[in-house]
């Protein structure tokens, strides 16, 4: 009784705790439900109520940035409209600008030469900047010899003559709002030496030179020599034919390999068809001689005799079985052991029929059964019945094989009784 008390006062304390805690939360919940309703209300009075422009709302832009849009809603007598306003960046003033216009020249004076050295020794494309960073100032580039200084800043002097040099002003324009200044840049390109870095450019602008240059003539003069460093050229290999050419010969090598296993597999299927034939035959024959009381050595120099004699005499077409049997003769004569000479007789046909011959064989020898002829009868049996089979799954074959010829005699007879029908029809 007191251990069952004991677990009552356990479960009401622990309820009355649970009980504590969900109040505990609710409350919590409650609070944060409030708060979030009263920061609702504050919000939408502050910026959807009570929501009136300031000073602040009506500030510009810094100079740099861009238009910001003020949606406003506008009370005229008692009525409401709403509408907007575009407030501007603001703009520098006339002094403002020209001093930044003389910073940003300055600037200039510096980004333009990259990575020549001075500007009264151009050998290298020069930096034509279109902007400044934090000036809202647009820069245009005029140049009065673009065909050696471009619009882009690539200078064109690779086809200069040694210590050759041109004399190019570039012109910066600087444009803001409606003010504008120009700034020109005196530059003496020269021409540069051929090395590494300039092999490809100069290269090409020669080679582009005598392509363009001397057009009526038959054939294009390539240049024999580039700022005195005599040159050669070469076709360049067509790697694309020889990959092509290996692809094809590693493909023939594959359909050559594919192709010579598959007749390998042809020859073995016709092979092992040919034994599966000749099978029931040739055991019939060895159960014949059996019987007459030959012994199996005997019986199988008998049979090999008669087929050697038909084949010389005759002019018999060769039979696989009775060859492997002459193979085993001739193992016979030469000294191998009868049970070796069937053993691998079998092993050589490596079909289930004769592998199961050759077992019955080597039982024999070894264990001297008595019940040779029997079992020779009952394998004769099967085999001809197996053979019964095998005649019938070869005419379903045919069968099966004469259905495409049918199919195409069905269609062309078809199409001779439609054509007229169709022709009369047309006209």
């Amino acid at each position: 009784m007191i251990f069952n008390r004991n677990i009552i006062n356990n479960l009401k304390n622990s309820i009355n705790l649970h009980n504590k805690k969900d109040g505990n939360n609710n409350l919590k919940l409650i609070i944060i439900a409030i708060l979030t309703i009263v920061f609702s209300f504050f919000y939408v009075y502050e910026n959807c109520i009570e929501n009136a422009i300031t000073i602040e709302d009506l500030k510009r832009p810094d100079y740099s940035e861009v238009e910001k849009e003020l949606d406003m809603q506008v009370s005229v007598q008692g009525k409401k409209f709403n509408t907007s306003i575009y407030i501007e960046p603001k703009v520098y003033t006339a002094k403002e600008i020209s001093a930044i216009f003389s910073e940003i020249s300055k600037i200039l004076e510096d980004r333009i030469l990259g990575q020549n050295s001075a500007i009264n020794n151009i050998t290298s494309d020069v930096v034509l900047c279109s902007s400044i960073d934090k000036y809202p100032v647009t820069i245009q580039w005029l140049s009065d010899n673009y065909e050696v200084i471009d619009e882009n800043g690539v200078v064109h002097n690779m086809l200069f003559e040694k210590d050759e040099c041109v004399e190019v002003v570039l012109t910066a324009i600087l444009q803001y709002e409606s003010y504008s200044a120009e700034y020109s840049y005196e530059m003496t390109v020269k021409s540069c030496d051929l090395n590494e870095k300039n092999y490809p450019k100069k290269i090409s602008e020669n080679l582009e030179f005598a392509k363009r240059n001397d057009r009526e003539e038959e054939y294009i003069y390539l240049p024999k020599e580039i700022d005195g460093v005599p040159i050669t050229y070469e076709k360049k290999a067509d790697w694309s034919n020889v990959l092509v050419i290996v692809m094809l010969g590693i493909a023939a090598i594959i359909i050559v390999i594919f192709g010579e296993k598959s007749k390998q597999k042809k020859r073995a299927d016709i092979r092992k068809k040919a034994l599966k034939n000749s099978y029931s035959e040739m055991i019939a024959k060895i159960t014949l001689l059996i019987g007459a009381g030959m012994t199996m050595r005997k019986a199988w120099e008998k049979i090999v005799e008669e087929y050697q004699f038909k084949k010389r005499y005759k002019n018999i077409k060769s039979n696989v079985v009775y060859e492997e049997m002459t193979e085993s003769m001739n193992q016979l004569k030469s000294g191998v052991s009868e049970l070796n000479v069937y053993q691998d007789f079998g092993n050589r046909c490596d079909v289930r029929e004769y592998m199961k011959f050759s077992s019955l064989l080597a039982q024999n020898l070894k264990k001297g059964s008595r019940e040779l002829l029997s079992m020779l009868k009952i394998e004769t049996k099967e085999a001809f019945e197996e053979r019964k089979n095998q005649a019938k799954r070869y005419g379903e074959e045919a069968g099966t094989k004469l259905l495409v010829p049918m199919i195409m005699i069905l269609f062309v007879v078809m199409v001779i009784i439609m054509y007229p029908a169709l022709v009369n029809f047309n006209m």
